[in-house]
């Protein structure tokens, strides 16, 4: 999966320079809503190969990747809603580097799609750790 072909450029402004396209929306829905673990893990293995080639550091993941487990571990609605602005700003404030700009893109759509629905909060964040692992993946260096 060309992960890449999942977004389109932002409107000019702040926060991610690229957003889901309606075919990036269906596939992330199919992922988080419906349950789709197979897809779950292709587009957690894309993100990692776009993450990997734009030289993300591990702190900058390590960061949201903590975010996500504090609240995975005591779910509450409002705090996973607080992630996304957290998710703009970061994106913003490291604008140069496409794989987190997507990356947040998609962890915020993501986040829209969970609805307070613990489960899929849970996938969300199995999307994210996918997506870390394979950054770190030696097929992905």
């Amino acid at each position: 999966m060309d992960c890449r072909k999942l977004f389109e450029p932002a409107p000019a402004g702040r926060g991610p320079q690229h957003v889901l396209s309606e075919h990036g929306r269906s596939v992330l829905h199919q992922a988080i809503v419906e349950g789709d673990t197979q897809l779950l893990v292709e587009l957690g293995e894309a993100l990692g190969e776009l993450l990997a080639d734009s030289r993300v550091s591990a702190s900058q993941l390590r960061d949201i990747i903590n975010a996500f487990r504090r609240i995975h571990s005591r779910f509450r609605w409002d705090d996973a809603l607080l992630l996304k602005p957290r998710l703009r700003y970061r994106a913003a404030r490291h604008s140069g580097r496409s794989g987190l700009d997507m990356l947040c893109s998609i962890l915020i759509a993501a986040i829209d799609m969970v609805e307070g629905d613990p489960k899929r909060f849970s996938r969300a964040f199995e999307l994210l750790k996918a997506a870390v692992a394979y950054s770190y993946s030696p097929e992905t260096t």
